[in-house]
């Protein structure tokens, strides 16, 4: 027989005897049990054995309490018989012989407080309190007080019930006799009679163990978790919450997991990770703008303090997130991945959610074992906006590259997760069936990752089989195996961007490294395929059918010793920049972004007469909270504009391989004649300007030299533009379709709005004009388009109208007439786009929806278009 088993024989048999006698108990009965011998079995169990029935009887308690008060409600007279049995028999085994050591009367004291924290269980004064101060004193009578012991029982007398012992107004008179002699005895073994008796809320310095959980709803989550534990577990969770929250600084100090060590080995290292990971993804899933509090109202807009994730515990979640560097498995890692990410999404007016905790996460990944942590933090880089935490994961990326001898690109490389795919393709079996994730695409489309169903007879489907619905751990892996796609879908994007960002750095690979991390990778492979690499610095070539392959589909050779980069247009010539388009276009390639149809930017005539600067993205009135977003989205750094400024600032791009700052200012539009541009229509009630007016381009070493347009290296100040005239193409107002109709271009800004909704094309739609001159002749609705100037015609059934290849804006033929589309109004505005080359443009596939939309105009059922024609 167990001992657990003999434990419930020897409690069972106590509680039938008193329920045959006993009519009434109550909690300060002292029970007749002289004839029962399972109680004189139970005093003369020896040393560690009687310890453990002392913990046993007291989860017993702990148990049938909480299952009676949540029946019953709360109150004393809630508890179930049995459990009032339970401490009564406590109280009497308390004035009996125990072997404690230093831990054990810590450990019971804390049984006793957290049991009493309870709502609707037991108070702290139920407890044999006098009869324990008696066993402490015998205890230091006979093995002395340690600094360890003394130190704990301190803290144990500074928690409120025990305080609340030692307050006369709020203790019940007829026990006050009992308080006194337990406070006495205490404090005897401490420090002597005439030691001062500490006031509530007095901070005691010395505290090794005690914690309290704030409110919210990670502290929910723990206390339901903790709630169902036994008593033991609770003291030694507590305990280690304690260690976990110790250290208030950036990064864990050498002692931290030295000390946390012997609580995870007491909790057990499985069920300590299970139970942190659980609480982790708690955090994840809270969402800080649910619980807003109103913190006042002036001229009718009420203001809010964002309930941020978990403020109360932030350095409580901090310590468990360190504590994950000692597991470095792919779950562990995606929860702390995840949980980083979002701390790091910024809230509206504040900033970052919970910063403290995202910089443990950066820590946790980078220190973990292995590269898979560095992996994820190569993802956050490219996903994370906010301008500090983005550096604070460039930085531990760059030093952990440091301290491998490696350079950043080299480490993002190596560290790059294939998520279990094979050449873009992962298989993940149920049963003798097989669900199939493709990766298609780096887009941020559902498309990304495409899914089927493989049958036991090689036969696909769409559909999930049945029998895995009526499965709950196919169930289960089912929703892993979408979390999987997610993940790649994730990381695809992530790389995408990572590989469009070498442009700013200096970067080429031998054969073999290129072939390692690019074309046998099997997530990278997806996206390398799909792009034009330079060999030797001479010849452009695309991996396709096995080998190597130049714009004619010819094979080329690829020596051993050979160097490989990414191409780019700006050092071909026109013919072979048409070559490889036409050459992907044949092979239906969508690139992951816009390659052999990337804008190219050379400097003009004008550039080099003003030397310093360039005016060529000046005088265009921005929204700027869009602005700040696509900046950020493209690594520029910027800081909102407003009223505290005077409105003025620049966004700044740092590229460190070059050694060089490129600089695009900003400013407070002039109001001139247009009244909306004033104070009051142009900030926000937090004072952030709501537009901005656009102005020069600078480029600066990074020791602040000014640097002329025409010693910029030709490509760098060919992405330099290329970004900033997407910020003009995807901020500028002329882009709003609602502009107009909300009565708000007056003066001057109505000039601009018309001239850029429905004028001459910038560099970004001109190739949008180029692609679709080629796509076109493929489209079902070819017989109802046609380019004419800067506009794609569409005839409908109603009306002809004119879609402006810039802002995407129309126009009804007839009269010139304004007709305002809003994305995603309308039947047809949500329809598939036919084959485009390359991923990315969202301006490109809305002039094609528009006009799929507009061809058949008789179909439309938006009421607010129909009212319009």
């Amino acid at each position: 027989m167990s001992q657990q088993e003999r434990f419930n024989s020897l409690l069972e048999e106590i509680v039938t005897h008193v329920m045959a006698h006993e009519e009434w108990i109550y909690k300060y009965d002292r029970l007749s049990l002289k004839e029962v011998g399972a109680y004189d079995r139970v005093k003369s169990l020896k040393g560690r054995e009687k310890l453990d029935f002392l913990y046993f009887l007291l989860n017993r308690v702990s148990a049938q309490s909480v299952e009676q008060a949540n029946r019953l409600g709360e109150g004393s007279y809630a508890l179930e018989k049995s459990a009032i049995i339970g401490v009564c028999l406590t109280c009497m085994l308390m004035r009996t012989r125990f072997e404690f050591e230093d831990d054990d009367l810590v450990k019971v004291f804390w049984l006793f407080i957290l049991t009493s924290r309870k709502k609707g269980q037991l108070f702290f004064s139920d407890w044999p309190l006098v009869s324990f101060a008696r066993q402490i004193k015998k205890y230091v009578q006979k093995n002395g007080l340690s600094e360890g012991l003394k130190a704990s029982l301190k803290d144990v007398l500074a928690q409120e019930e025990m305080l609340d012992q030692f307050d006369k107004d709020c203790f019940w008179k007829p026990y006050e006799p009992e308080r006194d002699k337990a406070r006495a005895l205490l404090f005897d073994v401490l420090e002597g009679k005439n030691m001062e008796i500490p006031q509530k809320n007095q901070p005691i310095p010395d505290k090794v163990m005690s914690y309290e959980l704030g409110e919210g709803a990670f502290s929910d989550l723990i206390c339901k978790d903790l709630d169902k534990m036994e008593l033991e577990q609770r003291f030694l969770w507590n305990a280690c919450f304690k260690k976990l929250e110790a250290s208030t600084s950036t990064k864990p100090p050498k002692k931290f997991f030295a000390s946390l060590e012997t609580s995870i080995e007491a909790i057990g290292k499985a069920r300590y990770q299970k139970m942190i990971l659980k609480w982790l993804e708690k955090i994840i899933q809270i969402d800080v703008y649910d619980n807003r509090q109103v913190i006042g109202e002036f001229a009718g807009q009420l203001y809010y303090r964002p309930s941020l994730i978990e403020t109360d515990n932030k350095f409580l979640a901090k310590g468990m997130v360190w504590s994950m560097v000692q597991f470095s498995d792919q779950k562990s890692l995606q929860v702390v991945a995840a949980l980083t990410e979002q701390c790091f999404k910024k809230i509206p007016d504040v900033g970052p959610a919970l910063p403290v905790v995202g910089n443990a996460g950066v820590y946790t990944l980078a220190n973990s074992k292995g590269l898979h942590g560095i992996s994820h933090l190569s993802r956050l880089k490219m996903r994370v906006k906010h301008k500090s935490s983005r550096a604070t994961i460039q930085k531990s990326l760059d030093q952990q590259a440091k301290e491998r001898g490696l350079s950043s690109v080299q480490i993002e490389e190596m560290s790059i997760s294939d998520c279990g795919l094979v050449d873009g393709q992962k298989n993940i079996k149920f049963k003798d069936w097989e669900l199939v994730l493709v990766l298609v695409g780096a887009g941020t489309g559902t498309g990304t990752v495409q899914q089927h169903w493989l049958k036991p007879d090689g036969k696909t489907q769409k559909t999930a089989p049945a029998f895995i619905k009526s499965s709950k751990p196919l169930t289960k892996k089912l929703k892993e195996a979408k979390k999987t796609a997610k993940e790649i879908a994730q990381s695809a994007l992530a790389q995408s961007a990572r590989i469009e960002s070498l442009y700013f750095e200096t970067v080429s690979w031998d054969k073999k490294t290129f072939e390692k991390h690019y074309l046998n990778h099997g997530l990278v492979r997806s996206l390398a395929q799909k792009l034009v690499w330079l060999i030797d610095d001479d010849m452009a070539a695309l991996w396709y059918d096995g080998g190597w392959q130049d714009v004619e589909g010819k094979v080329v050779v690829c020596e051993k010793d050979a160097e490989i980069s990414l191409w780019h247009p700006i050092f071909a010539k026109v013919e072979e920049v048409l070559g490889w388009r036409r050459r992907l276009a044949e092979l239906e390639i969508q690139q992951p972004f816009k390659q052999v149809h990337r804008e190219i930017y050379l400097v003009t005539d004008a550039e080099v007469t003003t030397g310093l600067y360039s005016n060529r993205m000046a005088g265009h009135i921005l929204k700027q909270h869009q602005f700040d977003a696509l900046a950020k989205a493209r690594y520029w750094d910027y800081t909102l504009c407003g009223q505290f400024d005077g409105g003025g600032g620049y966004a700044l791009r740092k590229i460190p391989a070059f050694d060089i700052e490129a600089q695009y200012w900003v400013d407070q539009p002039d109001n001139g004649d247009d009244d909306y541009f004033s104070e009051a229509g142009n900030f926000s009630h937090s004072g952030i300007a709501l537009y901005l007016a656009s102005d020069q381009i600078r480029f600066r070493k990074s020791g602040g030299e000014e640097l002329g347009m025409t010693e910029i290296p030709p490509l760098l100040f060919s992405e330099i533009m290329r970004d900033v005239d997407l910020f003009v193409a995807v901020s500028s107002i002329g882009n709003d379709p609602q502009w107009q109709d909300g009565g708000r271009v007056q003066g001057g800004y109505n000039d601009y709005w018309q001239n850029y909704s429905f004028g001459d094309l910038g560099q970004i739609a001109q190739t949008r004009k180029a692609v679709l001159a080629d796509i076109l002749p493929r489209l079902k609705i070819r017989d109802a388009v046609k380019i004419i100037g800067n506009f794609l015609v569409v005839q409908g059934k109603l009306h002809s109208y004119k879609i402006h290849l810039g802002s995407s804006n129309i126009l009804i033929e007839e009269n010139n007439k304004y007709l305002c589309i809003v994305p995603g109004r309308g039947g047809g505005m949500g329809r598939s786009v036919p084959f485009l080359p390359f991923e990315g443009d969202s301006g490109l596939s809305l002039v094609l929806s528009k006009a799929f939309l507009l061809a058949e105009d008789d179909k439309i059922r938006d009421k607010t278009i129909l009212s319009q024609l």
